[in-house]
């Protein structure tokens, strides 16, 4: 009963707050005791709202995004269940992914790429899922292929695209190592990140799909190209006014394809990525989020490439020119400037894969 109170007060005060964010202890007692308490179930408007005003604290963010993604459940009566079935599956998972690289590694001894086999078997039937999941470790490349193998639509023997690929090494290489050093579970670390992985993985295929659906996306792409050429034109009329070298940008169709089927990861640093996906993964438009976030960046880099006496921009590295700082400060804002101005809401649709 005092847990219920709790939380039914901490709301009606929250609401009634001026403020746009809550202090690190205030929220931190917010998340414990309304997302982490498995006996709450949670309202998920009132934890958009929180989210979309704060930064997520380290130790509780995958949590909240095990929510949010529906990886977990809202509702306390379901979420063992669920929690299981989830256990379960990335087993599966990560057996399957265990024998495809058993059936290469007699060819392939040499390759480093190959992962070490655990030293606890997973094919032992006497042993429980939970002691057989504690006995594994698997590196971020099994992660990869784990979330790779079991992807939507994807048949035996059918070549993964190139675009599609990439983009999901840059989604691990940002998710797995968090995962590892923050998660709540010291064992179960590697599921929370094959879940949280393949669902935003599967979140960005359906928005920027890279197989023949990708003709849908032709428009579209064409006009951020636009806006891109726009940019570029500024920036070396503005170069050429003060005699300076436009610095080599090479924008190339993949590096934006990617940079939206990625979710921005293939380019911001990570704690620009982790906080911006606290955003983006609540809400709905993904496709104008990205666009206006990568169009700021760029106008941004533009503009702090002519501010400095610094020439290395070959090739648009945004991590090389813009400081971390001011990287963070402008994606924040361009999220923040699309949620106040509501071209934005909290996402409805539910996730499935």
């Amino acid at each position: 009963m005092g847990e219920v109170n709790f939380r039914a007060k901490f709301i009606q005060n929250y609401s009634s707050l001026e403020s746009a964010t809550l202090p690190p202890a205030r929220l931190q007692e917010f998340l414990k005791h309304y997302v982490l308490d498995p006996n709450s179930n949670i309202d998920m408007p009132v934890l958009f709202n929180v989210i979309a005003k704060n930064t997520l604290p380290l130790k509780q963010r995958f949590e909240v995004w095990k929510v949010v993604l529906e990886i977990s459940s809202q509702y306390s009566a379901h979420r063992k269940a669920i929690d299981d079935c989830r256990l379960s599956e990335a087993t599966h998972a990560y057996k399957t992914t265990r024998l495809f690289f058993k059936e290469k590694v007699s060819s392939q001894k040499n390759d480093t790429k190959i992962p070490e086999e655990p030293s606890t078997s997973l094919t032992n039937s006497t042993t429980s899922i939970e002691q057989q999941v504690i006995a594994v470790k698997p590196e971020d490349r099994n992660i990869f292929y784990m979330v790779l193998h079991t992807r939507p639509k994807r048949t035996r023997g059918e070549k993964p695209n190139k675009t599609s690929e990439d983009a999901l090494r840059c989604i691990v290489m940002h998710i797995y190592p968090q995962c590892e050093k923050y998660a709540t579970s010291n064992f179960l670390y590697w599921v929370d990140a094959y879940w949280i992985i393949k669902r935003i993985d599967n979140l960005l295929e359906s928005k920027f799909p890279t197989d023949k659906d990708i003709l849908k996306m032709k428009k579209f792409y064409e006009s951020v190209k636009l806006q891109v050429s726009k940019l570029q034109k500024q920036h070396t009329a503005e170069c050429l006014k003060i005699k300076k070298p436009t610095g080599g940008y090479i924008i190339t169709d993949a590096i934006m394809i990617l940079w939206f089927r990625s979710g921005g990861s293939n380019w911001l640093r990570n704690k620009t990525i982790l906080k911006f996906w606290d955003k983006l993964i609540m809400l709905d438009n993904i496709e104008l989020i990205l666009r206006e976030v990568y169009l700021d960046l760029l106008e941004s880099t533009f503009a702090f490439h002519l501010s400095t006496s610094s020439s290395n921009t070959e090739g648009l590295a945004i991590s090389l020119i813009l400081p971390e700082d001011k990287e963070q400060k402008i994606v924040l804002a361009t999220v923040k400037k699309l949620y106040t101005a509501r071209q934005v809401s909290f996402r409805k649709e539910d996730l499935c894969g």
